[in-house]
C-alpha cells in the first residue's frame, strides 16, 4: 500500500477520498449524537419524545464516565508509548556514541560493556528486552497491543450513548443513521488501519509477531488473563 501511494496520481485521488471527503463525514457522523440530543430538545416535532422521558437519564451519567476514563486511558498510553520512544534512541544514540569513542580509543570490549551500563537503565527484564525488541511491550501494552486506539475507539461508541439517552435508552440502536454509522465506520476505520500498521511493525521488528502478537491480543484484552496477571502480581508484592 505504501508503495501504491507513492504515486502522485493515487496520492492526489486517495488525499481528495479518503483524507478530503470520508474523514470529514467519518467526523460529522461520530459528533452526529451532539445534533440527535440538541434535536431532541429543540425540535418540535420532538415535543413526545420529551414529554415521554426526564431531561437527564442515567445514560448520560454513565456516557460521560466512560467517555472521561477511556480519554484518560489514552492518554496514558500515548505518554507511556512516547516515553518509550524518547528512552529508545537516547539509548540507541548513547550505544552509538560509545561505540565511536571505543573505536576511536581502541578500547577493549570489558571496558565498553563496563561504561555502557548506567543507573537509568537498571530495570526489569522485561524492560530491558522492550528497548533491545525495539517495540513497548509493558505497561497498557501488556494488556493490548494498541491501547491508544482501544480507547480512541470507546470514547466515540461511549459518546454515541448520548444519542441512545437522547432518545429514551429504550434501545441501543439509536433510530440516526448517522449516530450509528459514526462509531461502526469509525472502528472498521480501525480494524483496517489496525492491520496495515501491525504489517509494518512485523517487518520491523521480528520479535513482535514471534512472541507479542501470540500473547497480547489488538484491541480488547483477555479479562481473565488480565485478572489473574494482577492476582500474581498482588500475590509477589505481598
Amino acid at each position: 500500500l505504501v508503495s501504491i501511494l507513492k504515486n502522485p496520481t493515487v496520492w492526489v485521488l486517495f488525499n481528495i477520498g479518503f483524507i478530503s471527503i470520508y474523514q470529514n463525514i467519518l467526523l460529522w457522523s461520530i459528533a452526529s449524537p451532539s445534533l440527535v440530543a440538541y434535536t431532541v430538545a429543540t425540535h418540535d416535532a420532538c415535543a413526545t419524545t420529551r414529554q415521554q422521558q426526564p431531561s437527564f437519564h442515567l445514560l448520560d451519567v454513565v456516557a460521560t464516565i466512560l467517555v472521561l476514563f477511556f480519554v484518560y486511558i489514552e492518554s496514558i498510553a500515548d505518554d507511556q508509548q512516547y516515553a518509550f520512544q524518547t528512552e529508545k534512541y537516547r539509548r540507541r544514540k548513547l550505544q552509538a556514541i560509545q561505540k565511536q569513542e571505543e573505536e576511536d580509543n581502541k578500547k577493549t570490549n570489558e571496558e565498553y560493556n563496563n561504561n555502557e551500563s548506567s543507573p537509568n537503565d537498571s530495570s526489569s527484564s522485561l524492560v530491558l528486552d522492550e528497548y533491545v525488541d525495539g517495540f513497548k511491550q509493558s505497561g497498557l501494552f501488556a494488556i493490548v497491543r494498541k491501547p491508544n486506539y482501544a480507547a480512541e475507539q470507546a470514547i466515540w461508541i461511549s459518546y454515541y450513548l448520548y444519542a441512545v439517552a437522547a432518545m429514551g435508552g429504550n434501545s441501543f440502536f439509536c433510530c440516526w443513521w448517522s449516530a450509528i454509522l459514526g462509531w461502526m465506520n469509525l472502528v472498521f476505520l480501525f480494524q483496517s488501519s489496525g492491520w496495515f500498521t501491525e504489517r509494518i511493525t512485523q517487518q520491523k521488528y521480528p520479535k513482535y509477531k514471534q512472541h507479542y502478537m501470540k500473547h497480547v491480543p489488538l484491541y480488547i484484552p483477555n479479562v481473565w488473563k488480565l485478572i489473574v496477571s494482577l492476582w500474581r502480581n498482588k500475590s509477589k508484592q505481598s
